[in-house]
């Protein structure tokens, strides 16, 4: 079992900017169709910190090479507890809103709330040593453990010998050998020109905001984005920028940026590639507002200007950016996040973000007998005036997640944006 683990750039910026522009966490949710044999669950969770070294560590900082340090006494953390809860989402609500930072500095944690119906299995982890689809892999990983251990009460599944895979395992893949000649500045996200409105206070409270579509919305729309040669990705991406049209009206002409997440994994087919690590960048979309618009015009600009992004290797331009960032020391990662917390700060200007995570599963996870009826995944809270949109899907369902600080992010902009968004989504297949 090594005791260090190298942190990777993605690992060193995210730790860097928590407190200072996110609450760095990643989390989901997922209900049940029965009980779970809590003692069973809480053996599965111990066994995934042995058998992912990265969860079972802290980070440390220095100035020049931090890394992940093994804690030396796992036996004394609390990882995993059970709620018995008369009311289910009060509970779900008071675990997605509690931060995982505390005395431990640890990076995963998970809690049953027990209630009357069933039983709903929270977990979050920080986004500092996984991703969003990290976090996809580890609820398979402890299905597969807990479903193992009902056959076995001595099962292990042993140290994940694969390591954890960063943008220099990616280069090596796609034969990129000089970062320089793969760098294309035209593909570089834009100087921010917009925000969703916000307050210049401390962030307070944190809060998130939820919508869910169900399987019979979900298969009209994608019905109608594939009649237009659309992607489903496509059309909420159409919905967000309406949404931000209506409310901000930014001058017609002039294009506006959104950054859309990119999991980096999709040029990984190797089983390797699938652990708990940091692996997605981003890609740019910019189009402008046209005054009286239609949503299915919108939608065909939005899709002509994604078409355009994947015949170029999308979101590997900004993992060559951050090839150019892990060659500074920590020290220099820290200060050129604190650079762009003072330039957003002062500017008042931030691009928005749509993190699309996609199927958390093709079928219906199973722990043993019993299975995931519904589940989603919570994006990390961003801090004003950075705004992020993340979205699910799991057995046909559609969630869309905001999460947010009040009252430097209001509350009812967040809900207004929402509530437009999906009516919009609605209305065009009415």
């Amino acid at each position: 079992m090594p005791v260090r683990l190298s942190a990777n750039v993605q690992d060193r910026l995210i730790y860097a900017a928590r407190n200072r522009l996110l609450n760095p966490q990643n989390q989901a949710v997922l209900e049940f169709k029965g009980r779970l044999n809590e003692n069973r669950l809480a053996q599965a969770v111990r066994i995934s910190i042995e058998a992912e070294p990265i969860l079972g560590s802290r980070f440390i900082e220095k100035k020049h090479h931090p890394y992940w340090q093994r804690f030396t006494d796992l036996d004394s953390i609390e990882w995993f507890s059970l709620e018995e809860a008369r009311v289910k989402q009060k509970a779900i609500n008071r675990f997605l809103t509690t931060p995982l930072n505390n005395e431990h500095e640890q990076q995963v944690k998970a809690k049953l709330i027990r209630s009357r119906e069933n039983d709903t299995l929270c977990i979050k982890i920080s986004h500092a040593c996984c991703d969003g689809g990290g976090l996809k892999a580890y609820q398979q990983i402890l299905a597969g453990i807990y479903t193992q251990l009902s056959n076995d009460q001595d099962y292990d599944l042993g140290l994940n010998m694969g390591g954890r895979k960063d943008q220099n395992y990616l280069f090596r893949k796609l034969g990129i050998v000089n970062l320089i000649k793969a760098w294309e500045p035209q593909h570089a996200p834009l100087q921010p020109t917009w925000a969703l409105p916000f307050n210049t206070c401390k962030p307070e409270e944190q809060l998130i905001a939820i919508r869910r579509l169900p399987g019979k919305y979900v298969e009209v729309l994608s019905i109608y984005a594939h009649k237009r040669g659309a992607s489903m990705n496509d059309l909420i991406l159409t919905a967000f920028y309406r949404a931000l049209f209506k409310m901000l009206e930014p001058p017609p002409g002039k294009p506006r940026e959104i950054l859309i997440t990119v999991d980096l994994r999709r040029y990984l087919r190797d089983a390797k590639a699938n652990v708990i690590n940091n692996l997605s960048s981003a890609v740019s979309a910019r189009i402008a507002r046209v005054p009286g618009e239609s949503f299915e015009k919108t939608l065909a600009r939005v899709s002509a200007e994604t078409t355009q992004i994947k015949r170029k290797l999308p979101g590997v331009h900004v993992a060559v950016l951050f090839g150019f960032l892990s060659l500074l020391s920590y020290e220099q990662n820290l200060n050129f996040v604190c650079g762009i917390k003072k330039w957003l700060m002062q500017t008042g200007k931030c691009s928005p973000v749509l993190s699309n995570v996609g199927s958390i599963s093709q079928s219906t996870i199973w722990f043993d007998k019993i299975p995931v009826v519904d589940a989603y995944q919570v994006s990390p809270a961003i801090y004003a005036p950075g705004f992020m949109l993340g979205v699910c899907k799991y057995n046909n369902y559609l969630t869309f997640t905001v999460s947010y600080y009040k009252p430097s992010t209001p509350q009812d902009k967040v809900e207004q944006f929402l509530d437009i968004m999906l009516q919009d989504l609605c209305n065009a297949i009415t």
